[in-house]
């Protein structure tokens, strides 16, 4: 597991896919009668990024930053593909604002940031910068986190207390395919398509 930060680059196109993805086994009978059982719990996020263009050394501008292709072959190649995750910021959806992610019983210490949609709620896997924490809307300091959202409390909140948080938020993911394909339009500028996908 990696808490490397995925690079944002100039020329990314606010054309961009975001797809949830859950995965069911659905049975039939002979009948057409059907039987689902459901093999996930939350599900996974395809991102497909658009780039317009991506500067390389060769760029001759005073406007454009150079070497953004080898930046991002390098972040390809440091996390070897497909093969180890990181961390992705969306450019929508990365913040949480008073986000109550559970009730304290006396006992336990240990919680999962989550982060809510209408009708839903899921884990919150990637933290980089410190969340501020609340126990019923007070904000405490007395706890450590870890980058894949998990708060501990130095003391079980009380039975029935509000826990709640505001903060930042990234994607964990990996790229989708081992290649990294890119196609050169222009001396200097590149373009093409990135698939990032979200682990568990």
């Amino acid at each position: 597991m990696s808490n490397k930060i995925f690079p944002e680059f100039q020329g990314w196109s606010i054309e961009k896919t975001k797809t949830p993805i859950w995965k069911s086994n659905v049975y039939e009978s002979e009948s057409g009668r059907e039987t689902r059982t459901q093999k996930w719990s939350f599900p996974r996020y395809r991102f497909e990024l658009n780039y317009n263009f991506i500067t390389d050394n060769s760029i001759q501008s005073v406007t454009l930053a150079k070497g953004e292709l080898e930046k991002l072959q390098g972040f390809f190649n440091s996390v070897g593909g497909n093969f180890e995750d990181f961390l992705y910021r969306d450019d929508v959806e990365n913040h949480c604002e008073n986000q109550t992610f559970a009730v304290g019983d006396g006992v336990s210490i240990q919680f999962q940031l989550v982060r809510s949609l209408p009708d839903w709620i899921e884990p919150v896997r990637g933290i980089v910068e410190a969340p501020h924490i609340f126990i019923n809307g007070e904000e405490t300091t007395a706890f450590r986190y870890s980058n894949t959202g998990l708060i501990i409390f130095d003391e079980a909140p009380p039975a029935g207390s509000l826990l709640s948080w505001t903060g930042s938020y990234y994607f964990r993911v990996r790229f989708e395919d081992e290649e990294l394909e890119l196609e050169r339009e222009w001396d200097g500028l590149w373009s093409g398509e990135i698939s990032l996908l979200t682990v568990k």
